[in-house]
């Protein structure tokens, strides 16, 4: 099984907005909940794990669920193709 895991560094800006840093050193701006994808990323967690602390966190009905799972799964591929996400085998 495949699982997540996030790479590089995290910090807050002046302005609020959380900045990811990949390994290379390049820096991405990012919503605070592909911030919260990313942290929850940590080769532990599968993507449905992810989904469901997000749901518990945020507090939100569970039929909307599959609907998070699709946008959790959307950032994670565009934080791997930004090199802050890589996938263990576990």
């Amino acid at each position: 099984m495949r699982v997540p895991k996030g790479v590089g560094t995290s910090a807050s800006n002046h302005q609020g907005r959380i900045i990811l840093t990949n390994p290379a050193g390049k820096n991405f701006n990012v919503h605070i909940a592909v911030a919260y994808i990313w942290e929850k990323a940590n080769g532990r967690n599968q993507i449905g794990d992810i989904v469901r602390m997000m749901g518990e966190d945020l507090e939100l009905p569970k039929q909307s669920l599959s609907q998070e799972e699709d946008n959790v799964v959307l950032a994670l591929r565009q934080l791997e193709k930004n090199g802050l996400i890589e996938y263990m085998d576990v």
